[in-house]
């Protein structure tokens, strides 16, 4: 009588193509509703800013817009564009993924990478949202001009740059895990 192979690594194997087009639909989601996206950024933006800093704030229903009332201004609207989303980057980062997935099927089984994909797209949602409220504050401390500038052009970068060195620190850190594991398993049955 033959015995099936149901080894770690035929395992990992069996889930790398549903993983991969798992998340290649994920990146066709993503694109098709990118402007839901940024408006689900703007409306969850709008209600971490008005909690953290207690000053009056709304979502622009329909648009993409975080209205805030600094306290010693007039409303002033922050849309989230298409280069202030993450919602391209996440899907970058799913393909990116997908590849994995297929072509390095070594690194981690499937649904590690599809964990440490998602883990990494809500890394990169979370910190974009204190983005929000980097610039949002500074224009409350700072004034609109001062503010805006400072916290747009310089810190909205650098908290972008954080945040993708990090999102792929967690990706790697998730997926890799289960290679740490998987060694410390074989090693603990020799």
């Amino acid at each position: 009588m033959a015995h099936a192979d149901v080894s770690p690594s035929r395992f990992r194997c069996a889930w790398r193509w549903p993983v991969a087009a798992t998340l290649i639909a994920g990146t066709i989601a993503i694109l098709k509703y990118a402007m839901e996206f940024r408006k689900t950024e703007a409306e969850i933006g709008a209600r971490i800013v008005g909690w953290i800093m207690q000053i009056p704030t709304r979502h622009l229903d329909g648009t993409s817009t975080v209205l805030i009332k600094p306290t010693h201004e007039g409303w002033l609207g922050l849309r989230i564009t298409v280069e202030c989303s993450v919602a391209y980057v996440i899907a970058v980062l799913f393909v990116i993924a997908a590849i994995i997935s297929i072509a390095i099927p070594r690194l981690g089984n499937g649904l590690r990478i599809l964990t440490g994909a998602v883990a990494a797209a809500l890394t990169l949602f979370i910190l974009n949202q204190l983005r929000i409220v980097v610039i949002a504050g500074s224009i409350e401390w700072l004034g609109r001009t001062s503010g805006y500038e400072l916290s747009h052009r310089y810190l909205g970068t650098l908290i972008t740059l954080v945040s993708l060195t990090l999102s792929i620190f967690v990706f790697f850190l998730v997926v890799g895990h289960s290679k740490a594991a998987g060694s410390r398993r074989a090693a603990a049955h020799r």
